[in-house]
């Protein structure tokens, strides 16, 4: 039952990142920015892999926003910290 419970929620949480990484590309910037902040805890915690959605997440470094600039910056300074410690 377990297994079975938890390959279901990978497929769930990977469906999910899949949408939402769409998100960070939104006309609002909440949306944005809520998004990232899922997305980031969702990588750092190792809930997903980093692939594709890097690539969307780097482009917040550009956004119109400072505040998601300053949350994609913080992303990858604590993405770069986590690959040093455990590397």
């Amino acid at each position: 039952m377990s297994e079975n419970f938890a390959y279901e929620y990978f497929l769930l949480i990977r469906c999910v990142c899949f949408v939402a990484v769409h998100r960070l590309r939104d006309d609002c910037s909440t949306v944005r920015k809520c998004t990232l902040m899922v997305m980031t805890r969702l990588i750092l915690n190792d809930m997903v892999k980093v692939k594709g959605q890097i690539s969307e997440i780097a482009a917040c470094l550009v956004d119109k926003e400072d505040q998601i600039k300053q949350l994609a910056a913080q992303f990858f300074s604590e993405l770069a910290n986590k690959v040093i410690c455990s590397g």
